[in-house]
């Protein structure tokens, strides 16, 4: 973990994360999960696609709403290449960032399915 400096001069870890993602059954495009220490920690994207609005390749939409201001240090340092544009979606104000992924972000984020258990292969 890396140290950064806090206003109050104090030293803390700065949390880290890695990503797992998959497509959503529903088409809308890509979903990422965030993990840390290996175990699900946030979806930190959000399917837009009942909305009208759907992301081009290399785009997710990430409820902004929603995410921890570390966590979303995280995801812009990690993964966000550019900003799109922020969409409004739903009955409360709730807003999603629409972002362009960093061009290797495939090597940045593992399949979903690489991490779920494989059953026993039958003899």
């Amino acid at each position: 973990m890396e140290q950064t400096q806090t206003e109050s001069g104090v030293d803390r870890k700065k949390r880290e994360f890695t990503y797992a993602y998959g497509n959503y059954v529903e088409g809308g495009g890509l979903f990422i999960e965030a993990l840390e220490n290996g175990e699900l920690y946030d979806d930190i994207t959000v399917n837009l696609k009942g909305y009208g609005y759907m992301p081009g390749p290399g785009q997710v939409f990430i409820p902004a709403y929603k995410i921890e201001p570390e966590l979303m240090e995280a995801i812009y340092r990690d993964l966000v290449k550019d900003v799109i544009v922020k969409v409004p979606f739903g009955p409360f104000d709730a807003y999603a960032i629409l972002v362009q992924l960093k061009d290797d972000w495939e090597k940045r984020i593992v399949p979903l399915e690489s991490l779920m258990p494989h059953e026993a292969e039958e003899e």
